[in-house]
């Protein structure tokens, strides 16, 4: 499940047109004030465990309402947060259970009608904490065989269905997934271009994974391009002498005039945040290559702090990593679906 958060001075909503799923509606117009908005979609993953979406739903933005100190909510159904629909009943199963959720604790809800087109009208408040996203999980706290290479979803062997007519399941436990038994795994690229941006060499994590990232990208065909400040190329320079892993560099002022003037494009960008300076190279990169894939890489003492600040679209990987690159790394792998 998807949701879009945002923090409301207020909230409204008409209906104009239904489609052939629109349920029944008595309140064709309502608005809400001082409010939290909750732009919910809800994915095909869902429908394996429909009562923990809704009960992980519920404690993220329990929580999210006591961080704001905000009682009232206001669910909307907006299907465009992912290409991997669920099914209506499922869609519509799922935001009723969030809304009885939310008002077993105390909380005023009001959820726009489910299969109708409206039209609407929001102003955010626009603090820091005033725009969140979030990912609802239905394998949640559970162990997943695999990782979509495609949508990034964690998948579990049980629920795949066999390709091949008549041969059952083309996969074993100890294969990994999209590779018949036997064979190779073969991976596709992630992007054909790419840009890596890690930021200031303070964090001791950063260089070995920006290492691991540049070699994982170039063995798998990326044509990528490293840009920073001269301190953290100099050091992955030095890290690298031969240059095994590391391929074109470009100080980060050099790259920002080439992106500004498009002499310079990409396909994904790639930006390490462990400070709100971070945060800011991201937000810039996501002005300057709006049609490209963006994860940034959220890591150091206060990760979730930083996470939070984050008010543009784009992937986020976050873990609380200092000097010990192993559990990020894992999140990058099954972010990327490499299998290393």
């Amino acid at each position: 499940m998807r949701i879009l958060s945002i923090h409301a001075d207020c909230m409204w909503y008409r209906v104009t047109k239904k489609t052939k799923l629109a349920e029944p509606v008595d309140i064709l117009e309502d608005r809400m004030e001082e409010c939290v908005v909750l732009f919910c979609c809800v994915e095909k993953l869902d429908e394996k465990n429909p009562e923990h979406v809704v009960e992980s739903a519920k404690k993220n933005v329990t929580a999210r309402l006591a961080k704001l100190k905000v009682s009232q909510v206001m669910i909307y159904p907006y299907a465009h947060l992912t290409s991997t629909l669920g099914s209506p009943e499922c869609a519509l199963g799922i935001l009723k259970g969030l809304e009885n959720s939310l008002r077993a604790e105390s909380i005023s809800v009001r959820r726009a009608p489910f299969g109708w087109y409206k039209e609407f009208e929001i102003r955010g408040k626009g603090h820091p904490l005033a725009d969140l996203s979030m990912t609802i999980c239905p394998y949640e706290g559970t162990e997943c065989d695999f990782t979509c290479p495609y949508c990034h979803h964690p998948v579990r062997e049980s629920d795949m269905n066999p390709v091949c007519p008549g041969s059952g399941s083309c996969l074993r436990k100890d294969d990994t997934f999209g590779r018949r038994p036997g064979t190779d795994p073969v991976e596709k690229p992630v992007a054909s271009t790419a840009l890596l941006v890690p930021g200031c060499p303070e964090v001791p994590v950063q260089q070995a994974l920006a290492l691991h990232i540049s070699h994982n990208l170039r063995k798998r065909g990326t044509a990528l391009t490293v840009t920073g400040n001269p301190a953290v190329l100099n050091l992955l320079k030095v890290s690298d002498p031969e240059k095994l892993y590391l391929p074109e560099t470009i100080v980060l002022e050099k790259c920002i005039e080439e992106l500004v003037e498009k002499k310079r494009d990409c396909k994904l960008c790639i930006v390490f945040a462990h400070s709100d300076a971070g945060i800011s190279y991201a937000a810039t990169m996501r002005h300057l290559l709006p049609a490209s894939r963006l994860i940034v890489i959220i890591f150091g003492k206060d990760p979730e702090a930083l996470a939070a600040l984050i008010d543009f679209p784009c992937e986020k990987i976050v873990d609380k990593a200092v000097h010990n690159p192993m559990q990020l790394r894992k999140k990058i792998n099954e972010v990327f679906g490499w299998v290393v």
